[in-house]
């Protein structure tokens, strides 16, 4: 094997990643894959496996008709955010401060309804969300997940990098809202938790972030069991952990700038996805998809 074929960023490249399904998976799985990825059916899917994923009280609706539908509903704390984005990019998780104001928890501040609705399609427009798709002013509105019940912080994102059964790579995640707009900072773990330098996000690493208590274990534990459901060599699993309960966040194949990690970080990438390929070809060859057919009607 040359050393471009060990690389992470060819070997989990969309291309070779279906070039690899193709060969591998029955047409009907390889669909089903694809769509997950995007909001609706990723939680559908997700839903499908046992995971707990946050109370949904609205999708596939317009921005103004989301705040309908907070008000007619009388929602006190809830999530809009659009059905396709990244980045936390018009994202608004809130709580109601009276009939027609509400506290925003990541920019600490008290908007109207009228403010936000303006300030969200502002935004939305200025990153061309879904700009020329079927998925363009298509929001949800769901249940604001928060670390703990009585807390009004942001909940952090744990993201898992599973090679088809083992974790690799941990990435927590905590969004703030500074000088007029969002960051992130950021710690990379092993899956035992402990911290790792993989040359990516170096200059927002924060050691003061830390695992939850009570919740490694179970967090990795679900990452692991999903990875073995989703039939491809690599896929990034994102949780949230809130009142001792494991959340889904989302099911990511392709995750953005694989080549910001450090060379060893990409090799060793490359080689646990080629491995794990190698595991997968053998479980498919012993029934797996038709064990896993279930899941993917």
């Amino acid at each position: 094997m040359n050393e471009e074929a060990l690389s992470f960023e060819t070997v989990s490249s969309p291309i070779h990643t279906r070039n690899w399904a193709s060969q591998h998976l029955p047409e009907e799985i390889r669909k089903r894959i694809d769509q997950i990825i995007y909001k609706p059916p990723g939680r559908k899917f997700a839903e499908g496996l046992g995971l707990k994923t946050p109370k949904l009280y609205g999708q596939n609706i317009t921005l103004y008709e989301t705040f309908e539908l907070v008000q007619g509903l009388g929602l006190e704390r809830f999530v809009v955010k659009p059905v396709s984005g990244k980045n936390s990019w018009c994202v608004l998780p809130v709580c109601r401060v009276s009939d027609r104001s509400f506290y925003n928890i990541i920019e600490r501040s008290e908007r109207t309804i009228e403010d936000l609705i303006a300030s969200a399609w502002h935004d939305y427009r200025k990153y061309k969300i879904a700009a020329g798709s079927k998925k363009f002013n298509r929001w949800i509105v769901e249940e604001l997940l928060l670390s703990d019940p009585g807390s009004m912080e942001p909940i952090d994102d744990y993201k898992f990098y599973c090679f088809f059964g083992e974790c690799f790579l941990i990435l927590h995640k905590r969004n703030f809202f500074e000088d007029g707009k969002w960051s992130s900072r950021y710690r990379w773990y092993n899956d035992q938790w402990e911290p790792v330098d993989t040359g990516k996000y170096v200059d927002k690493i924060d050691s003061a972030l830390h695992p939850p208590e009570g919740g490694r274990s179970v967090l990795v534990e679900t990452a692991v069991e999903t990875s073995l459901k989703i039939p491809v060599p690599f896929v990034r699993l994102d949780f949230y952990y809130s009142d001792g309960k494991v959340y889904f966040g989302e099911f990511t194949q392709f995750p953005g700038n694989p080549a910001g990690f450090s060379e060893t970080i990409r090799r060793e990438m490359g080689d646990r996805w080629m491995r794990a390929s190698k595991r997968l070809e053998q479980a498919i060859a012993s029934g797996l998809c038709g064990r896993l057919k279930r899941y993917f009607r």
